[in-house]
């Protein structure tokens, strides 16, 4: 499996959001990318693609930004449709990477 560049991520994270209507700040996409660079090494290759199951807080921390950001990013990564997320508990959900969307 091979990623696509970080510019071509960039490009397709702004047309899924504007095709879903989201709003996607650039914060959003770094913070994708910084995951999925996790993922890619750390997750589990499922059917839709990548999953991984951090807390948010890990995920803020990992990508160096604030609970409420990475919560704001997750919910407009998810409503552009490039993440899956499957709530398990009030902290704990399982995040999948769409690999139609990252791979080359």
């Amino acid at each position: 499996m091979k990623r696509i560049t970080n510019n071509d991520l960039f490009k397709r994270l702004q047309k899924a959001a504007n095709d879903n209507e989201v709003t996607l700040t650039y914060s959003s996409k770094i913070f994708y990318i910084r995951i999925l660079d996790y993922a890619l090494t750390h997750g589990e290759d499922t059917d839709e693609g990548i999953s991984i199951d951090l807390s948010v807080k890990k995920m803020a921390e990992m990508s160096d930004i604030s609970d409420r950001m990475a919560e704001k990013a997750l919910k407009a990564l998810s409503e552009s449709g490039v993440i899956l997320r499957n709530k398990v508990s009030t902290r704990l959900a399982f995040t999948v990477f769409v690999r139609s969307f990252y791979e080359a």
